[in-house]
């Protein structure tokens, strides 16, 4: 996982990394203008971008990305 937050800027992106490629990550980059919890937005495994629960807030939006590692990686297809 690769974490980036900037509390100045408000500014996260969160990066599910495996084997070099990027699997699946949370951004708030403002350019999903239609997705209903603009700016933040999620790129899927399968190459979507999707509307995310994630809301800036690092120490609440960790146990989202928490859920989701244990979910993927506890996932045999994707071990």
């Amino acid at each position: 996982m690769d974490m980036y937050y900037n509390r100045t800027l408000g500014k996260y992106a969160y990066t599910l990394i495996k084997e070099n490629r990027r699997v699946a990550g949370w951004d708030n980059a403002p350019h999903h203008k239609h997705l209903e919890n603009f700016p933040h937005h999620f790129h899927t495994i399968g190459g979507k971008v999707i509307s995310s629960s994630l809301n800036g807030d690092p120490e609440i939006d960790v146990y989202v990305l928490l859920d989701y590692m244990n979910e993927f990686f506890g996932t045999a297809e994707h071990a």
